[in-house]
């Protein structure tokens, strides 16, 4: 019998109790999703499905909350995704530790973009990412890089990234 690892989507309920009226309680649902998945963020999708991140699959999740299925997008050999987050352009954009990287998941073709930090900056342990809005970032999380795409300046980073400007992680 296999077992089912489940996932609070807390951000969900979150979201659909911001436009609560202060009488109305907001419902928070549970969902299942693969064993050994072991999700670690999640982000709500324009389209309303929801991403999550299978750390121990190596994966990025899409769950449908209308009918409780969930999907697995495989992020390449040796990952281990830590945040995801949706930008601007309505890509999950997911930072993975385990291939030292930024990566970007096309919603509708499922094909990544891998945006490698520099070799030197090996063991980055990249956390959740977060856009600004204004197209320029700083730093909350633990270490940046420089290089092609990815430039650092002390504690903050900005990216170049096409669709990805004001990325931090």
């Amino acid at each position: 019998m296999q077992r089912r690892l489940s996932v609070l989507l807390l951000v969900l309920a979150l979201a659909a109790g911001a436009g609560l009226s202060s009488a109305e309680e907001p419902s928070i649902r549970e969902y299942r999703v693969p064993a050994g998945s072991h999700p670690h963020d999640v982000a709500p999708a324009p389209d309303g499905s929801v991403w999550y991140t299978a750390q121990n699959a190596g994966a990025l999740g899409r769950l449908d909350p209308a009918t409780g299925s969930t999907r697995h997008i495989s992020l390449g050999p040796g990952s281990s995704p830590h945040g995801v987050i949706v930008g601007p352009d309505g890509a999950p954009w997911v930072t993975d530790s385990g291939r030292n990287a930024i990566i970007r998941v096309d919603p509708s073709t499922e094909k990544i973009s891998v945006h490698p930090l520099p070799k030197e900056r090996g063991g980055a342990n990249l956390n959740t990412a977060a856009f600004d809005g204004r197209g320029s970032s700083g730093s909350p999380a633990k270490t940046a890089s420089t290089g092609d795409s990815i430039r650092a300046r002390g504690g903050s980073m900005s990216s170049t990234l096409p669709g990805a400007e004001g990325l931090t992680a």
